[in-house]
């Protein structure tokens, strides 16, 4: 059986006073990053959140939308733009 890791949708949702990915990650050790469906973020701002958690914490992302619901999976030049970014992302 492999590893099982408990976490939640987003640390946006932890409402702490402070850093809430710094809280939750004290608690949890996985987190589903949701933002990424929705649109890109800059890379420097996805690359501060690992600077903020254990180097064990894992993130894992949502594929965006523009892949599975606007373009239904197609292999398209506009798709492959956004899995080039994702890919970045990872």
């Amino acid at each position: 059986m492999g590893e099982v890791l408990i976490g939640a949708g987003g640390w946006r949702y932890f409402n702490v006073p402070g850093d809430r990915l710094t809280t939750y990650a004290k608690v949890f050790d996985f987190v589903e990053v949701n933002s990424l469906f929705y649109r890109p973020l800059p890379l420097d701002v996805v690359a501060s959140w690992r600077k903020k958690v254990p180097d064990s914490f894992v993130f894992t992302v949502k594929c965006n939308r523009k892949i599975t619901h606007i373009h239904g999976l197609a292999n398209n030049r506009e798709s492959m733009k956004v899995l080039e970014y994702m890919l970045r992302v990872c």
